[in-house]
């Protein structure tokens, strides 16, 4: 009985010293709020305060709530519902965490509304309002990277999300950025495709199309094979060379072959064989005329003195500090005319033909006249070409960067 009384009279002690320091120091536990107007009230009115019901804590819920010099607000669910310092920003980069605000300027970790405010790889969580790891589109991913999400096979592939309405973007799959891999030639390098896989559970891959030598410099003349092919690979203007002097491969697509990122396939474009030195000596073979406006874009009406009406010519086309120029056409008879060479070959499209029978490069491969809506140009071929903005020495620099400049 004693040592039990001992035991429990020892019991006792321990317990004693264990709560004395608890019972001792300074530590006061703050009163738990009841309603949003507490808080407000404990706060001088303002009305950008509330009471979080799971936690019984006054919280923030917009900017207006933080009275400090440049302080703005996390609400929740995503923030600590707590007042932080402003960071000043233009874009996310600027931001060592969250997303840059670019309504007011300010780095934030929580608030987003739409997948734009994220850095890429992250999209916004429609519930918290943070920025999460995913994508749901091409658009939010680094390039080089592709948005993938996993299929009802359980295979990934491309997550397909390209809505525009946010709303719409909520309701798509979040998927993962993956690096390795493609979904369409636009995330792949200039001059490469998007190959499909060849094993089963493989992905795509970007490839450099080798079908040509896009963009190499050429050699400007008739018939000339330096473009890597004897076919239709004609040698064309580069139109962002000031000079006018400056020219390029193209490669052939007027079969319909695709044509590697950064290149669109193209109409080749030439004026007649027509020499001239002003608009009348452009013979005019088109349609009946009254005025320039019954005629096609960029022709004239040519009447004769006392005549009431005309017909339908080209101009004269001369280049800057030239004296002569080569007429455009209105019909496909002011186009040159080709012939089958021994190398079975059109003379001038470089399409395949019957050696010694002309005919054969005047049926459906002949040569016609095209108007672009300012004037009138003999179309001998399609190739592909850089789009609109991007210049040929960036492809080439894409296809090798120890020649970048």
């Amino acid at each position: 009985m004693t040592r039990n009384a001992s035991l429990v009279l020892l019991c006792g002690s321990l317990l004693a010293a264990a709560l004395a320091p608890a019972c001792g120091d300074d530590t006061q536990l703050l009163p738990r709020c009841q309603s949003d107007q507490e808080c407000i009230d404990a706060r001088d009115g303002n009305a950008a305060w509330a009471c979080d019901a799971d936690t019984g804590e006054c919280v923030c819920t917009a900017d207006a709530a933080c009275t400090g010099e440049r302080e703005y607000c996390e609400p929740r669910p995503g923030g600590d519902g707590a007042c932080h310092p402003q960071r000043t920003c233009e874009w996310n980069p600027d931001c060592p965490v969250g997303f840059c605000d670019t309504t007011v300027r300010f780095c934030r970790q929580s608030g987003c509304e739409l997948d734009l405010q994220c850095p890429f790889g992250e999209v916004c969580d429609g519930i918290t309002r943070v920025c999460i790891d995913g994508c749901r589109s091409q658009g939010d991913c680094a390039r080089g990277e592709t948005c993938l999400c996993a299929g009802a096979d359980g295979l990934r592939g491309p997550c397909g999300c390209d809505a525009e309405d946010e709303a719409s973007r909520t309701a798509c799959l979040v998927g993962a950025c993956v690096p390795g891999t493609c979904a369409d030639d636009q995330s792949c390098a200039l001059g490469e495709l998007c190959v499909a896989a060849t094993e089963p559970d493989g992905l795509p891959a970007c490839e450099r199309d080798r079908r040509g030598p896009y963009c190499q410099n050429c050699i400007n003349q008739p018939g000339s094979t330096s473009c890597g092919s004897d076919g239709p690979n004609f040698c064309l203007i580069d139109t962002t060379d000031p000079a006018g002097r400056a020219s390029f491969c193209g490669v052939d697509c007027s079969g319909g072959e695709e044509c590697p990122n950064g290149l669109e396939c193209h109409d080749v474009l030439i004026l007649t064989q027509s020499t001239c030195q002003g608009d009348g000596q452009c013979v005019p073979t088109g349609s009946e005329c009254r005025g320039d406006d019954d005629c096609p874009a960029g022709a004239r009406c040519a009447i004769a003195p006392g005549q009431e009406f005309g017909r339908c010519g080209g101009r004269c086309a001369v280049g800057e500090g030239d004296l002569s120029g080569f007429c455009t056409c209105v019909t496909d008879a002011d186009c040159p005319q080709q012939s089958c060479g021994a190398d079975g070959r059109c003379s001038i499209t470089r399409q395949r033909c019957v050696p010694g029978q002309d005919d054969t490069c005047r049926g459906a491969d002949r040569i016609v006249c095209v108007n672009d809506g300012e004037v009138g140009y003999c179309q001998v071929g399609r190739n592909c070409a850089p789009v609109d903005g991007i210049a040929c020495a960036d492809v080439r620099c894409a296809q090798d960067p120890s020649g970048c400049q």
